[in-house]
């Protein structure tokens, strides 16, 4: 037994050695601690007693204390030894390695240094030695290194007191002052460093009011040992324990006086103690091996009688810290403890104290050690539950055979015996048997349908079940163990079981008893109580508005975290429930769902219950309840906050996705473009709910900037100084007075009646009720967190209109009649009411800080349904149904195994601060929010750029008055139709509850798309959308109702014409490329040239030189840096040539224009519209959108054309550059250091395409050649410069050349080369015939390419001559029109001269494809004239300003103040045949069965057909007057005719004589088929 005198000695011996240590280098000299001198650490007796029977010379010397004899013929001559460490060698590190260091004899100019050193130290052995003497006569010997570790005292004395640099100087000054000096260094005091810590940071908080608590007590070790090097550390013998801190000066003798007192009720003496003490010492002959030997026999004696009383299968309840304790022998644990050094407690009746993490290994290692010497035999908490946690979270066996081979877990099989163990328990009838903790109080239950997907063979049969969790706020109390222990088997395989569901036959569906007539169902009457949570949260956007203090606030969830900081709620209990294994899907599921409940209410002793589940569980739940009146008394239905909140961030997505929303995302980096979808739909919660308050703090912020510029200065200043008081209040109660005060109300009066004032503009409205929208997601997420019922129902009645404009039929309808429920609650269940208002309907899962409720539907996705979709989940283990069904049974109890075993790890309870107060998210949500300010600035800021018409922010177009309608009357159109469905389906009961609920069909954005409407007879007004059925269609009923087929040929048959146009009213494109191919392949000699002429002058398509730079090389740039790194570009170009000039030429972009028809439709797509402000603006990270605005160009050359006016001089060298832009042209060169900008009169222009001002810049480089022909280069990838090149090379004096291509392909023609080859006639066609087969702004024909229409052109001169005059003049001529459709219908190989024809002939003749066919003459008239009206812009080309009439009227009109294409003046069918087509269905899909009629090859045959998914089954054929006649044949289907052969061998062998066989010549096309006879019988 330890007695208090062995524990003074202990700490004598501890503070001895500690004061043996050498002050200068630190080494332990403990050997000499019998050599301590009387003066400075008063010896003990027994010291003083053996000093007296020491010989003494003539001269007894103070250093013979020192224990080291020296010559005795010098006796004035100190010993060979260190005066500081007392040792002859040390060892000292040196790069080389390790060395010992020599003893050095003091020299006369450091002995004064080391004395006062001595002094300083207050070491008196030394200070007796040489004090008064000379140092180098008596010869004072040390190690270099022990002298300047023992005067380096000197250097720290002269330091200031104040640790520069630091932010707790000031502190650490004072608490040096008043604890350091005053109390251990004068007091003598011995503290704890743990204690010095705690000192420290009270007087930093009581001195300069900073929270220190993040000072560890290792930094300030560090800071006291360099400031008070007197002072003596001692690493206690229990490693857990802080630091032991004392002065060197202490006395030591009063130490052991005050240890060496009696202790009471101790009569031992303190002679005995040290007899005892010596007697313990082990003899030093003893064997240690022996000692080990025996040890090792009583531990191994100790692992076999342990025992394990853990019942079989072994739950998470099993597997506890506590069962750890029972197993493991208190003897091996603490032998391991002392084996590591963790504690020297000689112990063995209880477990010695260590800290708890050292605890837990210490445990592993035992249970190990157990495991090994039981052979496995043994159920062991560690080796259990890491196998079973392991495969949950991985499922990989051989991770657990590897873990097993170590010796850390049980194998495999033994966990698939131990899963079916489980699995089997929950078979035996107890499936209500509650988790272990759960207390008859207030309860939620959770349901939720839980998908796993494995792999099957055919993808059927995948298993999905219903996973459901108990939640209470009580704290839980220990129960006794319910389920009894089985017999252990070794069974690793279990059959299905039968799903205990019990069956459901119900009744039709029934809506909710109507009721509740007296509540008021109007939303104004509930919007007051948001009114409080708005206040905050506008109190949020103006703490972050400007922040003029440097302070970075969190964002909207950190910001509310910190201001809720003290009111924390009890944490909730979460218990797993029995999968029920089926789907909710089914009734059956369902009322079994009811039924469980109830029970469970019942075990409770509950008289109502709530139940939580998602919309799609939550309709299916009330469907049943509302026909049982026990359920609707012992259960209330919940509809989940969290599916809630995704549905209405659906609706935020699809009211504002296409309005340039998804634009500004990508944009300003806030999303990715990969995760757009998610974002925008909802399915990404978390990143959609961040995506949207980013964005809505930008616009906040930017809607009050717009209402500061509106203020006064004096009223601007005074709204600064309020934002800055709530900033530099934030988060304490000084922050909630501002926010309440006067001043701040007066202030949003102030906003709110500006925002009303400026909502008449529509683009100011619209985005100012996203604002709205994302506030009242913000105040329902709010309700949730704080636990706040009557905020959660009123932000759910202001959801309803928005689901109802934007056609969530499912939230609208029960959504609607949850809310009507829960206003009803307080009357029909009054104890559920007030639970609910107390924070009940919530769940906390964390006590750490407020602000912190959780939905419960969120809840169950976070436990449960996230365990089991881990990689220890099922998908792709296994497609045997019996592994699923054991899987889902026992799925809940391996889930709590798994949290058992972290919180045997230690991991199970660890917490973290919240991510949103993180400084990293802090900055991160800051930067993110400026972003997509900047992406606004850049578009279209909608509260500064507001006009009378509704902009897209991102491309500026401008909404239809239809779509503006929309979007800016959707609320009030929803707020009707929620009053409607309350009142007639809840209230009154008047209209069904399941009846349809009427589509909205809201237009927005992306509604601005093309259809035609065309009028029939009666005036009724049919809209045909594109579809390339509709060809089919019209021609089969028009067989059936005797239309004149060559009459319907007239007309397109669609509503665009599919030769010449796309389904969507695009242009058909063509490879224009392969016209510059063919025309190479074909010239001889060959146009290429090997090289380039020098001096030459270059000309290059500048818009295309900008295209080509990639995004990479320029991303990250500004657009200042981007011009110089064009212009060198350019200058690169030039100065490689040795060219002295280069022309720079880029398009125009008119309002007007027919190039940009299709810029409506192509702004759907998204077209980002960007601003530029400075040469430090970023460019945007969508490079290629950027680019595909015309505005976006043109402000970008003008930008370029400014930054080259002001850059370097010495840039140009002596290069002459040439830039055009708009309608003017300057040149750039420098001259005596200075940029001379001057404008070019002979090169304005007003050419809208660069194409064409090309050519001007070559005839203008051509005409200042003086003497020879110029050399000039056209650098540009477009087929249509060289075509228009080609064409009028001859009328200009110069050798024009023509670079084009990219990497391997990039090549340089010789022009004039091709043009002699081609002679003047072809040459001349060339433009007339381009422009005609298809250019940039003329579509081209379905299938024919450019070779082949040029080989017609070569071979007659007649076409030579008709494309020579296409584009002459804008007027056409009949003749013209004429020659025009005859070389039309050649480029089909028909000889004719008429295309209506040419259609007829072609239908006749198998080709049933619009697309094959000639465009009909009504849409090929107004192709001649897009065509003529484009080619006689290339044919004046070398024109400064040509005389240019409207497009319109050449192939174009003007539609809602656009050019558009005019593709005819004919429908797209005869009226009758329009009419006929349109069905009177209100649904999607047409359900009646019409009668068609089948072509056939020499005529047509009535039949009726009818389709199944593989066949197509034909009845008689003749006559179908009776109705009666049965299927004769089964035709299968096929994609082509030639497998038909393959369909034959199918076919019966004896076929009646009268059934015909048919062919399949296209695909199944909108239930009609067009078949060809090919046999009968």
């Amino acid at each position: 037994m330890t007695t208090p005198a062995d524990q003074c000695y202990s700490w004598l011996v501890l503070l001895t050695s500690s004061a043996g240590t050498c002050a200068g280098c630190g080494c332990i000299t403990s050997h000499n601690v019998r050599a301590t001198d009387t003066d400075s650490h008063e010896d003990t007796d027994q010291k003083e007693a053996s000093s007296k029977k020491q010989a003494t010379s003539s001269r007894v010397l103070r250093s013979t204390f020192t224990g080291v004899q020296h010559d005795v013929r010098r006796p004035h001559v100190l010993p060979d030894l260190c005066i500081i460490c007392q040792s002859t060698l040390r060892e000292m590190r040196t790069t080389g390695g390790r060395c010992k260091a020599k003893l050095v004899k003091c020299e006369k100019k450091e002995a004064k240094t080391f004395l006062d050193a001595a002094r300083l130290h207050g070491e008196e052995r030394i200070l007796l030695q040489i004090e008064n003497k000379d140092m180098v006569a008596i010869e004072v010997k040390y190690h270099r290194k022990c002298y300047r570790d023992f005067t380096r005292i000197l250097d720290a004395s002269n330091k200031p007191t104040q640790i520069e640099g630091t932010v707790y100087g000031p502190s650490l000054t004072l608490f040096g002052e008043t604890v350091i000096k005053t109390r251990i260094i004068e007091g003598h005091e011995i503290l704890r460093l743990k204690t010095l810590t705690k000192l420290f940071r009270k007087c930093v908080k009581d001195s300069q009011g900073l929270n220190a608590s993040s000072f560890s007590s290792q930094r300030l070790k560090l800071h006291l040992k360099r400031q008070f090097p007197e002072l003596v550390f001692v690493k206690p013998t229990k490693r857990y324990e802080s630091d032991i801190v004392y002065t060197k000066k202490i006395k030591v003798t009063r130490v052991v006086e005050r240890a060496a007192e009696p202790h009471p009720g101790s009569s031992e003496s303190s002679t005995n103690s040290e007899a005892e003490i010596t007697a313990t010492t082990p003899h030093e002959g003893e064997s240690q091996l022996r000692i080990l030997y025996h040890a090792s026999q009583i531990l191994r004696s100790t692992l076999q009688g342990a025992q394990s009383s853990v019942r079989w299968p072994p739950t998470a309840d099993d597997l506890t810290t506590e069962v750890v304790q029972k197993i493991v022998p208190v003897p091996v644990f603490n032998f391991l403890a002392w084996t590591a050094g963790t504690s020297n407690e000689p112990d063995v009746s209880h477990f010695v104290k260590i800290p708890e993490s050292e605890s837990r290994k210490l445990f592993s290692i035992a249970q190990d050690l157990l495991y090994i010497s039981k052979k496995g035999c043994i159920i062991l908490p560690k080796h259990t539950s890491l196998a079973m946690t392991v495969r949950h979270m991985t499922g990989s066996a051989r991770l657990v055979g590897i873990l097993n081979g170590f010796g850390h877990c049980v194998s495999h099989s033994m966990v698939l015996e131990h899963d079916t163990a489980l699995a089997e328990s929950q078979l035996q009838g107890k499936e209500e048997t509650l988790p272990v903790g759960v207390q008859p109080c207030f309860t939620t239950l959770v349901w939720d349908n839980n998908d796993f997907g494995e792999e099957t063979l055919s993808g059927k049969g995948t298993t999905h079940n219903t996973n459901g969790i108990l939640i209470q706020r009580s704290r839980p109390l220990p129960q006794p163990c319910l389920n009894p222990s089985m017999t252990r088997t070794k069974k690793r395989s279990m059959k299905s079981p039968e799903a205990n569901i019990v069956p459901y036959f119900g009744q039709m569906k029934k809506g909710p008893f109507p009721g509740g007539r007296d509540i008021d169902v109007k939303d104004e009457a509930y919007s007051t109580v948001q009114t409080k949570a708005r206040a905050k949260d506008v109190a949020f956007f103006l703490s972050r508005i400007r922040n003029q203090s440097g302070i970075l606030l969190p964002s909207w969830t950190g910001y509310n975290i910190l201001m809720k900081s003290t009111h924390v709620p009890v944490k909730s209990n979460i218990f797993y429930l029995p999968v029920i294994d089926a789907s909710p899907t089914d009734k059956s599921t369902i009322y079994t769902i009811l039924l469980k409940s109830v029970k469970i209410a019942d075990v409770l002793q509950q008289e109502t219950l709530v139940v939580v589940a998602d919309q799609a569980v939550y309709c299916k739940l009330q469907q049943i309840r509302w026909q049982d009146p026990q359920f609707m008394k012992r259960i209330i239905v919940r509809m989940g906050e969290f599916h809630t909140a995704m549905a209405f961030l659906a609706c935020i997505g699809k009211r504002f996705c296409d309005a340039g929303l998804q634009e500004v995302l990508i944009e300003a980096g806030v999303v990715a473009q990969g995760s757009l979808n998610g974002v925008l739909s909802g399915h990404h919660y978390n990143r959609s709910l961040r995506a949207h308050k980013i964005t809505c703090e930008a616009l906040e912020r930017l809607r009050w900037q717009a209402f500061l510029k509106m203020l006064s200065q004096d009223e601007r200043n005074k709204a600064t100084d309020l934002m800055h008081q709530l900033q530099t209040t934030f988060p304490g109660i000084y922050h909630t007075e501002v926010m309440l005060s006067d001043s701040i109300q007066d202030l949003i009066r102030r906003y709110d009646a500006f925002v009303k004032s400026q909502s008449l503009k529509p683009t100011f409205a619209f985005w100012s009720s996203y604002i709205s929208m994302v506030n009242l997601l913000l105040r329902f997420v709010r309700g949730t967190r704080e636990g706040d019922w009557s905020l959660h129902l009123s932000t759910v009645r202001s959801f309803l209109p928005w689901f109802f404009a934007y056609d969530h039929t499912n939230y609208s309808r029960y959504l609607s009649v949850y809310w009507f429920e829960m206003q009803q609650l307080q009357w029909t269940h009054p104890e559920i009411h007030n639970a609910f208002l107390s924070g009940e309907f919530v769940v906390y899962r964390h006590e750490e800080h407020g602000f912190a409720g959780v939905a419960a539907d969120q809840t169950i996705e976070q436990t449960i349904n996230r365990a089991s979709k881990m990689k220890g989940g099922v998908v792709g283990f296994t497609s045997s149904q019996s592994y699923f069904h054991r899987w889902i049974l026992s799925q809940h109890l391996r889930a709590a195994l798994q949290v058992q075993c972290e919180s045997l790890a230690g991991k199970g309870t660890e917490t973290r601060t919240m991510k949103e107060l993180d400084t990293t998210r802090i900055v991160r949500d800051n930067e993110d929010v400026q972003a997509v300010c900047d992406t606004l600035l850049c578009m279209v800021n909608p509260f500064e750029d507001s006009e009378d018409k509704l902009l897209h922010i991102s491309s500026g177009v401008v909404a239809t008055p239809s779509v503006t309608e929309s979007l800016l009357q959707a609320r009030s159109v929803g707020e009707c139709a929620t009053l409607s469905f309350i009142k007639d389906r809840l209230q009154e009961g008047t209209t069904d509850f399941h009846a349809p609920v009427k589509h909205q069909k809201l237009q927005t954005f992306s509604s601005m798309t093309k259809v035609k409407k065309t009028k029939v007879k009666g005036g009724r007004e049919v809209t045909l959308k594109q579809d390339r059925n509709l060809f089919a269609r019209l021609l089969i009923i028009s067989t059936h109702r005797q239309f004149d087929l060559q009459d319907i040929l007239r007309h397109s048959i669609n509503t665009f014409p599919l030769p010449i146009a796309n389904e969507d009213g695009g242009l058909n494109k063509t490879n224009k490329a392969s016209l510059l191919k063919f025309i190479e392949s074909i010239t001889e000699p060959s146009p290429i040239i090997t090289q380039i002429p020098q001096k030459s002058v270059w000309v290059l398509d500048g818009m295309a030189l900008i295209q080509e730079i990639s995004p990479k090389a320029i991303s990250g740039m500004t657009f200042g840096a981007f011009a110089l790194y064009l212009l060198q570009k350019v200058l690169t170009i030039a100065t490689t040539f040795f060219a002295d000039s280069i022309h720079v030429v880029t398009d125009r972009y008119l309002a007007v224009s027919i190039k940009n028809a299709e810029r409506g439709r192509r702004a759907t797509l998204g077209v980002e519209r960007v601003k530029i402000y400075g040469p430090d603006q970023a460019i945007p990270n969508q490079w290629k959108k950027f680019l595909s605005c015309g505005q976006n160009k043109e402000a970008l050359v003008e930008f370029i054309f400014q930054r080259w006016k002001a850059c370097d001089p010495n840039m140009f060298k002596d290069v002459k550059v040439f830039l055009a832009h708009g309608e003017m042209c300057h040149s750039f060169q420098s001259i005596e250091g200075k940029v001379n900008v001057e404008p070019v009169q002979q090169l304005q222009c007003n050419h809208e395409e660069a194409d064409t001002r090309l050519l001007l810049h070559c005839l203008f480089v051509a005409n200042q050649q003086s003497s020879t022909a110029a050399n000039i280069v056209i650098r540009s990838p477009d087929t249509d410069v060289f075509i228009i090149a080609t064409s009028i090379c001859r009328e200009v004096d110069a050798q024009l050349f023509f670079h084009t291509g990219r990497g391997d392909l990039m090549r340089t023609l010789d022009l004039n080369t091709v043009a002699r080859h081609l002679g003047t006639s072809v040459t001349n066609a060339l433009i007339g015939l381009h422009c005609y087969t298809g250019c940039d702004s003329i579509s081209s024909f379905y299938g024919k390419g450019k070779a082949k229409a040029l080989k017609l052109v070569i071979g007659s001169e007649r076409f030579q001559e008709t494309f020579k005059e296409l584009g002459q003049n804008f007027d056409i001529s009949p003749n013209l029109r004429h020659h025009l459709e005859a070389f039309t219908c050649s480029l089909y190989g028909q000889e004719c001269d008429d295309v209506n024809i040419v259609r007829h002939n072609m239908f006749r003749m198998s080709c049933k494809f619009e697309t094959s066919m000639p465009p009909n003459k009504d849409s090929l008239q107004q192709h001649i004239l897009r065509a003529n009206y484009q080619a006689a812009i290339h044919r004046r080309a070398l024109q400064q300003f040509p005389e240019i009439p409207s497009p319109v009227g050449h192939g174009w009109k003007l539609e809602n103040e656009e050019l558009v294409i005019h593709w005819g003046d004919l429908p797209p069918a005869p009226e009758d045949l329009i009419a006929a087509t349109q069905c009177g269905c209100k649904k999607g899909k047409c359900q009646t069965r019409q009668l068609f009629n089948i072509f056939l090859e020499g005529g047509v045959v009535s039949g009726r057909v009818t389709t199944s998914k593989a066949a197509v089954f034909i009845r008689k054929g003749s006559q179908l007057s009776d109705g009666n006649c049965r299927p004769m044949l089964r035709v299968p289907r096929v994609k082509a005719q030639n497998n038909f052969h393959e369909t034959f061998k199918t076919l019966p062998r004896k076929m009646p004589s009268y059934i015909a066989i048919f062919t399949v010549l296209g695909l199944w096309l909108g239930g009609v088929m067009v078949l060809r006879r090919v046999c009968s019988g």
